[in-house]
């Protein structure tokens, strides 16, 4: 029993001495790593059988969609338009309206070559081709007059286009010079109203400074934008719900004016029509020979005011600032251009279109 308990003595000993202890932290160690090197592999082995179900449902994909090429093949079609042939999907061209109303009534017939004729510019129509493959509409190569052009071809062919393409569009439509923080906000603005800016009404730099060249472009539209910029290089006009109706004053509370380049360094700013319901006050009138811009009905002082020269010609204002519309900057009539009145070198009014 005494040589028993000694060797346990003994053993004890050995287990408490330096040396075995430095043994089983290294092996504790050892199999440690071993463990952590088990499981990383299992992680590699995951992420491994991940990737693989990956290629294969994009494989299982490309197939299907290998499939879908295939069968869409067989509905291409040729298209001559003004002599030039393009060739393309059924599909795609039925993104556009007059094509898909086309391909349904039956009456669409192919030549004896097998190509549908389109008697519209070509060029154009290689632009549309490109908006209707990818979605995005490349634009900066054309000059106003073609961009007019590429305009009426998306009109005729049904294409409604993004708003961002809409202000694009109008922003290098417009002769009226303004720089990026007018640009900004004046979108910002008609953004607001959950309107975009459509065709161009009326440039009088083109279509003629006269009323009669006003009155047949823009009598009876509504809503829209006016621009002016006078000979001194600044910028203001108004925004109008109401549609302009020839010798008659009009009133809409929703109405307002704005200046988006001024002589006193005030950024682009709006002001908002201020007389409520009041009979003698309108936002907007016309005649033979005046074009306004909020007015008192019983003196005729006006907020922005258009007149005919001698030459019968809308090339000369002037301003009674604040009349109809509240002035937020104390300055009045001398805001706009730093005089009342003013020569002028642009107008334009374009008409605007509800996003809604």
């Amino acid at each position: 029993m005494s040589e028993t308990k000694d060797l346990m003595k003994l053993n004890e000993t050995e287990m408490a001495s330096p040396r075995v202890k430095s043994f089983a932290e290294s092996a504790s160690t050892m199999l440690k790593s071993f463990q952590n090197a088990f499981e990383d592999q299992m992680k590699e082995l995951s992420v491994k059988e991940i990737e693989i179900d990956n290629k294969v449902k994009k494989w299982e994909e490309t197939k299907i969609q290998m499939n879908l090429e295939s069968e869409r093949v067989k509905e291409t079609v040729i298209l001559s338009v003004g002599g030039i042939r393009f060739e393309t999907l059924k599909n795609t061209l039925e993104k556009a309206g007059y094509f898909k109303s086309l391909f349904r009534s039956g009456f669409f017939q192919p030549r004896n070559d097998e190509s549908f004729f389109i008697d519209r510019d070509p060029t154009n129509f290689q632009i549309i081709m490109q908006y209707l493959r990818t979605g995005v509409l490349v634009v900066d190569s054309l000059g106003t007059h073609g961009r007019e052009s590429l305009k009426t071809d998306l009109d005729y062919f049904g294409i409604d286009l993004p708003i961002q393409y809409q202000r694009e569009f109008f922003l290098t439509d417009t002769l009226i010079k303004l720089n990026n923080q007018a640009k900004e906000a004046l979108m910002g603005w008609i953004d607001e109203e959950d309107l975009i800016v459509g065709e161009r009404l009326w440039r009088a730099s083109e279509d003629g400074f006269g009323m009669k060249e006003f009155q047949s472009r823009c009598l009876d539209k509504k809503p829209t934008l006016v621009l002016i910029q006078s000979k001194s290089g600044f910028v203001f006009g108004g925004l109008s719900f109401y549609q302009w109706i020839s010798d008659r004053i009009c009133r809409n509370t929703n109405d307002f004016i704005f200046s988006l380049k001024n002589p006193h360094s005030i950024p682009p700013i709006y002001f908002t029509y201020d007389k409520g319901e009041s009979e003698d006050y309108w936002s907007k009138s016309h005649n033979k020979t005046t074009l306004k811009l909020g007015l008192h009905k019983k003196d005729g002082k006006r907020d922005i005011g258009l007149f005919t020269n001698s030459n019968g010609t809308l090339k000369e204002g002037s301003f009674d600032f604040p009349i109809a519309f509240k002035d937020t900057t104390g300055i009045g009539k001398e805001l706009f251009t730093g005089e009342q009145s003013f020569k002028v070198e642009e107008i334009e009014i374009y008409l605007l279109e509800s996003v809604k």
